[in-house]
């Protein structure tokens, strides 16, 4: 009981936060009202009713019974049954009574007025208002921040929107939008929320923890199905990136306030729904080609091809949060993997792949196809965005394979009933990007058409290029070079001449804002003007059937 005695008055304290003015005048009245009010006046109850709170209230025994039904960690707002305002004005009415003169009956009144004033703290502050920033009377960023959510979920058509976030928004989102669903409430701003998951994911996106398990983080936000988390500059700049990388995709910001989606929800819809892919589904010949666009919302490239009969080559494969799309998306066309094409050892081209072939449930992948580097060469030209230590992990996850091949310029070889022509690789690489232009160059032919691919190849080595292969490089689809940005020279893209041109590039690089030294959109000029319809990250997955 004396526990129960000291939370009481733990929470008596804590509700008065140091300012005890007000407990006095009330005490006193209390007093007051005793001594001069009259027997039969009715709100001479006042004093029975204090008197009869104060005992359920701190009574040990009552107190428990409450603290049972309403939490003891919410135990003050007992203390709101208190009639502090009608007993204090009350007794300051019985006093300014007993003064007989008019004036000094009215200068009580002022003095009592700035008494009240003086002891207690204006509800109008700062710190409790801020002036109205619209009609919702919401804090703008709220406003702005909801509406980009609700603008990303209809493209993406999720349904069941979900928000993890820090303890600015808490306050306001529902009030905004109550479509929107909280994984966090008020209860752990105040620390008392009993659900360990949810205090767990509040903990680490306000910094509260020293340290930080981002895989842990990733499954908590997945395990309670948080579609969408907002992070505060603060944090945004290790977590977001580190959140990236488990596949969730940055949606934008506002201020401060960036938004990312968990990239795994609704991730196959895309591909279930495309024409193309459906169409395909009743041939009985041909190639269905994809491309895929990054969950982290970079450039990056991954391609898979898969034929009638169950065969699939995937290409490359992107970013390390990419890697549990790639898998997914291997398990929609069967599981298993006829032929894995790595063009360089790029992160936004390699991670993927090393990321599932350090996994222990790698797909099966019958052979690997890849660019034939120099290790000491390559080490010794690297820069220092190359992260050379891709290459290396690339080797480590590579180096008990017995399925591994490598292609050079000149090969020609049959892979699920393709043609496959290389015309370039890291052994024909003439000066350059240590890393980019060190990209296999490879065309595959059905029985009519053709796509050209070019990995990360840079405008140098196009001269060579064309001097060996010439026309040979005419193609109907065409996979450009560095994303479109850079890349080959104009002479080489003319030679192709494809009708479908594809830039492994989001919609920033496609459309860049103000200047630029992205060359991006001269090269969407360029192959508009040969002819060529142009697919890139904002229609992906993008579908075309080589015959």
């Amino acid at each position: 009981m004396i526990e129960v005695f000291a939370d009481v008055m733990k929470n008596f304290l804590e509700f008065f936060n140091g300012n005890y003015t007000y407990i006095v005048l009330y005490v006193l009245a209390l007093i007051v009202m005793v001594i001069w009010m009259k027997k039969k006046d009715v709100t001479k109850n006042l004093i029975w009713m204090s008197i009869l709170l104060s005992i359920v209230i701190f009574c040990p025994i009552t107190a428990k019974i409450i603290m049972v039904g309403l939490g003891d960690n919410v135990y003050w707002r007992m203390f709101w049954l208190y009639p502090f305002i009608p007993v204090i004005s009350v007794a300051l009415t019985l006093l300014v009574s007993k003064v007989k003169h008019k004036l000094l009956r009215f200068f009580a009144v002022g003095m009592c007025g700035v008494f009240i004033l003086l002891a207690g703290n204006s509800v109008i502050s700062k710190e409790l208002f801020d002036r109205a920033e619209n009609y919702e009377k919401t804090p703008q960023y709220v406003i702005e921040v909801c509406n980009m959510i609700n603008e990303d979920a209809k493209e993406q058509n999720i349904t069941d929107k979900k928000l993890a976030t820090c303890s600015a928004f808490l306050l306001y989102v529902r009030q905004y939008d109550a479509t929107l669903k909280m994984e966090n409430s008020r209860e752990n701003i105040r620390g008392f929320d009993d659900r360990e998951n949810a205090s767990m994911i509040f903990q680490y996106l306000c910094g509260q923890n020293e340290s930080i398990d981002y895989d842990e983080l990733a499954e908590l936000l997945r395990e309670e199905n948080c579609s969408y988390i907002v992070l505060d500059m603060e944090y945004q700049t290790e977590m977001g990136s580190e959140l990236v990388n488990r596949g969730f995709t940055p949606v934008g910001n506002y201020g401060q306030y960036y938004v990312y989606r968990d990239g795994f929800i609704n991730l196959m819809e895309p591909i279930e729904n495309n024409e193309v892919v459906s169409q395909f589904a009743t041939s009985d010949s041909g190639y269905l080609i994809g491309q895929y666009a990054s969950l982290t919302g970079d450039q990056s490239s991954f391609y898979t091809i898969t034929d009638t009969k169950g065969h699939l080559i995937v290409i490359d494969g992107g970013w390390k949060g990419d890697s549990e799309y790639v898998r997914q998306v291997i398990d929609y066309f069967g599981g298993k993997v006829d032929a894995w094409i790595i063009t360089h050892p790029h992160f936004d081209h390699v991670r993927a792949f090393n990321t599932l072939m350090a996994s222990e449930n790698c797909p099966e992948i019958t052979t690997i196809y890849a660019s034939e580097f120099d290790y000491d060469q390559y080490k010794e030209e690297a820069k220092n965005w190359d992260h050379f230590e891709d290459f290396e992990d690339f080797l480590s996850v590579t180096k008990d394979a017995t399925n591994l091949e490598y292609l050079h310029a000149g090969d020609s070889l049959e892979i699920c009933g393709l043609q496959v022509d290389v015309y370039h690789d890291y052994s024909t690489k003439d000066g350059g990007d240590a890393c980019n232009d060190g990209s296999l160059v490879f065309e595959v032919t059905a029985n009519q058409q053709s796509m050209l691919f070019c990995g990360d190849t840079g405008e140098e080595q196009s001269e060579t290029i064309i001097e060996n292969y010439g026309e040979q490089l005419s193609a109907d689809y065409l996979q450009m070079g560095h994303h479109g940005n850079g890349g080959l020279n104009e002479e080489f893209y003319k030679l192709v001449s494809p009708s479908v041109a594809f830039f492994d590039a989001p919609e920033w690089l496609m459309n860049p804002e103000g200047e630029t030294t992205y060359t991006t959109p001269e090269n969407r000029e360029l192959m508009e003007s040969l002819g060529a319809k142009i697919y890139y990250f904002n229609t992906a997955p993008n579908y075309i059937i080589l015959d």
